[in-house]
């Protein structure tokens, strides 16, 4: 069994509490696999990898307790896009960081008594912020791991992103890139 975090609206949790949620009702979802239309709840791995509902007073996410063997996770930063089915894939082969923003399918309705509201301060603390920043330093790790130069690389891709917000001037002379104002000198190969 896994928790899969999921929210709702604040105003309709009692009636989720005692009745739960139909997936005919509440799907977010449809999709066609294998030849055959399907429906789905989508469910999150982290509560904050939707932090605009984790910071309202709208929304109340829950805890579901599922079978693994029942769900199946997909990136949906890829929803609506040609290659958003080819990343579904069984749970139990997911990889935590694998996915930008993963989402758990949910095949079925969910009975009210594998539902529990979420409480931050006595629950398992979560492990990482959010998916998109473990995707993210996984994947500067995987890369980093395989350039030579990859400090090289972001230093200089990072300074000339914030000598644009800054109005920066750059120089180039052997090599060297030196980003300056009046009173700084930032310098990157």
């Amino acid at each position: 069994m896994l928790d899969i975090f999921y929210y709702v609206k604040t105003n309709e949790l009692d009636d989720i509490l005692n009745y739960g949620i139909k997936l005919s009702e509440s799907y977010t979802r449809k999709l066609h696999l294998n030849g055959t239309e399907k429906l789905f709840l989508t469910g999150l791995l982290n509560p904050k990898d939707e932090i605009e509902k984790f910071n309202s007073d709208d929304y109340t996410c829950l805890k579901l307790n599922l079978n693994i063997a029942t769900l199946k996770v997909a990136d949906s930063a890829l929803y609506g896009s040609k290659y958003y089915e080819n990343t579904i894939i069984p749970y139990a082969e997911y990889e935590l960081g694998k996915y930008m923003q993963p989402e758990v399918l949910i095949s079925m309705s969910i009975l009210p008594e594998i539902i529990e509201e979420i409480n931050y301060y006595i629950d398992s603390p979560l492990l990482y912020d959010n998916s998109k920043e473990l995707y993210v330093n996984n994947l500067i790790e995987k890369i980093s791991n395989q350039l030579d130069n990859s400090q090289d690389v972001m230093l200089n891709a990072l300074l000339k992103e914030y000598s644009i917000k800054n109005n920066l001037n750059k120089d180039t002379a052997n090599n060297i890139n030196v980003y300056y104002s009046d009173n700084e000198f930032y310098i990157s190969k």
